[in-house]
């Protein structure tokens, strides 16, 4: 059974004793699902280890763990297994470096590749991991008179109080008059306010886009397109009852803000903007 059906099926099945449960409260639902594409990826598809040399083959990888078992035998057995662990030894730097070899010829290819067919993104991702980019880290920030923050804290204040007034906008100059209030009402008038259907959910689904990271509640897209329709009758039935209620899932209220530096002095706060990471349900929502 390969993994996505794997995956799809617990998630069904998760979904059947979530229904079970006779959970009347919406946000519990909401929650309850949350948890459902949080946890079953974790049990079926396992987490994802950090490889810092992405060259090493599993076959090397097996011998770096073998070698590391006979270091640890090495204690207490030192004389026997030392020549033994010698030539493990050799034999890893010798077969990493063949892979290393052979990575790097492979990823030249697939760059060469991605730049006849003008995949810039692959390349440009490519070429990232080949000359080995590394994020500039920077120790402070500047306050509004110049002054150099170092401390955790007095980091953190900076930053509120930079994306307080960035964020935030001053009353209108040219406020809506009643005029246009009655305008609204009638244009409000015409939209259709009715229950979510199972079809405007998939909709929304669809336009999700692949790739993008997870919000505050952890859910990617992919983790919720896996079965679209599983989805969209689920979170159609959850979405009317948080309407219906007026009942909203507290993550909703939040936003996690993403620094992204642009250019420059990087402890001056203008030279970084801010991205917000929403709950993905909320964005379908």
């Amino acid at each position: 059974m390969n993994l996505r059906k794997k995956y799809n099926i617990e998630v069904r099945n998760r979904f059947q004793v979530l229904e079970e449960g006779n959970i009347e409260d919406p946000v519990l639902k909401y929650e309850g699902a949350v948890e459902i594409y949080t946890e079953t990826p974790k049990q079926v598809l396992g987490s994802s280890k950090k490889i810092s040399k992405p060259w090493i083959t599993n076959n090397t990888w097996k011998m770096i763990d073998e070698r590391k078992e006979i270091k640890n035998r090495l204690e207490r057995i030192k004389d026997r297994l030392n020549e033994e662990y010698k030539q493990k030894n050799k034999g890893v730097k010798k077969s990493a470096r063949e892979d290393k070899r052979k990575w790097y010829n492979m990823m030249a290819e697939d760059a060469e590749k991605a730049a006849e067919n003008g995949r810039s993104k692959e390349l440009y991702n490519i070429t990232k991991i080949l000359t080995g980019e590394r994020k500039r880290q920077h120790t402070g920030v500047k306050s509004k008179e110049g002054e150099l923050k170092s401390e955790r804290n007095d980091i953190l204040n900076r930053w509120v109080e930079h994306f307080s007034e960035v964020l935030n906008r001053q009353d209108p100059l040219h406020p809506i008059s009643e005029e246009d209030v009655d305008m609204a009402e009638i244009i409000i008038d015409e939209i259709d306010l009715g229950e979510w259907t199972v079809a405007e959910v998939k909709r929304a689904l669809k336009k999700t886009q692949n790739g993008k990271s997870a919000g505050i509640d952890s859910v990617t897209p992919e983790l919720i397109k896996a079965d679209i329709d599983l989805t969209a009758e689920k979170m159609a039935e959850i979405f009317n009852s948080l309407w219906e209620e007026e009942n909203w899932p507290s993550d909703w209220r939040k936003g996690l803000i993403c620094k992204i530096f642009k250019k420059g002095d990087m402890t001056d706060c203008n030279n970084w903007r801010g991205v917000t990471l929403l709950p993905v349900f909320s964005k379908v929502f």
